[in-house]
């Protein structure tokens, strides 16, 4: 059951704390697609009131101090963090990845991908994206292929997902809040955001109500004239150089879904922009 609580003209949060086991339950929408909100209090058509600002702005508060207690986040100019992904094989094992990333504010980006789960093993493909343009890089075949404009946003838009989470009032034309019980028994806020950049569906995030982490994500948009469904559930959080990162997540993109294993975190290493401009062979 779900409660309406406000519905607000404008939208910012950040993913955040709590320690589900392994196996914990995972958030199944279909407990909440009957939900009929009830409007206890609507914005003005100019904005929001006084109230309804300063409410919404505590939660995200107390969102950003449980993922962030230092406040280093604020500080962030770059990062690079490694992870294990696993992907389901239709007939087969799991299929296991290391992937490394590095980002550099104002959106340089980059992500090298090894066959082997181990970080010795061999980069086998990568892309880079900057705000100068994007290359896919082939190590195997000594390739480098500059991407088009539409592969470009495929990449671009995993950064802006991120980036939407910490600002939802700056990144939203509309934020619908609601308190739901769901099927592990817990309480969760229901934020739904609606992106003022693009005409996509809402992006939804469950926070649970006792550390006020994320713990669930929905979000669905169209890439290449393509409709593209994407969740993902945080299961564990962990405390990664002063800032409470998601540990363990499981996700599904169209259908295929994953795990992802946090190995390492870094915030603000030293990079520079030779470290995103692509190899030459």
């Amino acid at each position: 059951v779900c409660d309406h609580v406000l519905i607000f003209q404008n939208g910012s949060i950040m993913e955040s704390l709590g320690s589900f086991s392994e196996n914990a339950d995972k958030i199944e929408p279909e407990v909440i697609k009957k939900e009929k909100p009830v409007v206890i209090s609507k914005p003005k058509s100019k904005g929001l009131t006084y109230l309804e600002k300063k409410e919404l702005a505590e939660l995200e508060k107390k969102m950003r101090i449980a993922a962030d207690p230092e406040n280093r986040y604020a500080e962030l100019k770059s990062y690079q963090q490694s992870q294990v992904v696993s992907t389901e094989q239709l007939l087969d094992e799991p299929e296991e990845k290391f992937v490394t990333v590095k980002y550099l504010k104002p959106g340089s980006f980059s992500m090298i991908v090894s066959d082997e789960a181990e970080i010795t093993a061999q980069p086998v493909t990568g892309w880079i994206v900057t705000p100068d343009g994007g290359w896919l890089i082939d190590y195997e075949k000594k390739k480098v292929e500059k991407l088009s404009e539409e592969k470009l946003q495929m990449f671009r838009r995993p950064i802006e997902l991120d980036d939407f989470a910490s600002r939802i009032r700056q990144n939203s034309v509309k934020v619908e809040l609601f308190a739901c019980r769901v099927n592990d028994s817990k309480n969760y806020y229901k934020l739904v955001c609606y992106p003022r950049k693009y005409q996509d569906e809402p992006v939804v995030y469950y926070v649970d109500q006792e550390t006020f982490l994320v713990r669930r994500m929905t979000t669905s948009f169209k890439l290449n004239g393509v409709r593209v469904s994407y969740e993902t559930d945080i299961l564990r959080y962990a405390l990664k150089d002063g800032i409470r990162m998601p540990e363990l997540t499981v996700s599904t993109l169209n259908g295929i879904r994953s795990k992802t294993r946090l190995i390492s975190y870094k915030l603000n290493p030293e990079f520079t922009r030779a470290d995103f401009i692509p190899p030459v062979f």
